[in-house]
């Protein structure tokens, strides 16, 4: 990373490929060492390429906020990580087409945080729209059609509406438990 610092501006560089790097390892670095303020500092040059990104490219700038989101949501600093997860979102938006499914998860997240910091009723079309995305592009039975029903059913739980949540947190059991199956049901590797 430090030669490609170091490298005169004009020259033809291949910054996504360097942006995709520093956005694995800021997120390595979160997840694997816990190491927050390096994978911070790894995953804001990331998002500092953003002006040398065109067209699908973006994506990596989008994909590099939701792991600034998701560090600032395990730090607790749900402000920041909200911000952060807005950010990514409209730039999945702005992609459309093939990013859909990140733009989905991206709203689940969302929905997450506002969910996390108390605001249900900004949270619930977050979590809804998610859902949505992901039941049209992958089907009822796809886990993760789950994951969001598990969000929505959070939500419900800490609204009081018990019957909702049940209902939604069963179906995602369901699913999941199918997806076991479908997986123990396939031949191993030899």
């Amino acid at each position: 990373m430090a030669i490609y610092r170091k490298q005169p501006k004009d020259e033809n560089l291949d910054t996504r490929k360097f942006a995709e790097a520093l956005s694995t390892l800021g997120l390595l670095t979160m997840k694997v060492d816990g190491k927050y303020p390096e994978a911070e500092s790894l995953l804001l040059e990331a998002v500092s390429l953003a002006p040398h990104l065109k067209g699908k490219d973006r994506a990596l700038v989008a994909h590099a906020e939701n792991f600034l989101a998701a560090l600032h949501l395990d730090r607790g600093d749900y402000q920041r990580a909200e911000t952060q997860a807005r950010q990514a979102l409209s730039e999945f938006r702005k992609m459309g087409g093939s990013e859909r499914a990140e733009a989905a998860d991206t709203e689940i997240n969302l929905g997450s945080i506002l969910r996390t910091r108390g605001q249900y009723a900004e949270a619930e079309p977050f979590l809804l729209e998610g859902l949505a995305t992901f039941r049209q592009l992958l089907g009822d039975q796809h886990p993760s059609v789950a994951y969001a029903w598990v969000h929505l059913g959070h939500l419900h739980y800490l609204e009081g509406k018990y019957g909702e949540a049940e209902e939604e947190v069963r179906k995602a059991l369901k699913l999941y438990e199918a997806a076991c199956r479908r997986a123990t049901a396939l031949p191993l590797p030899r």
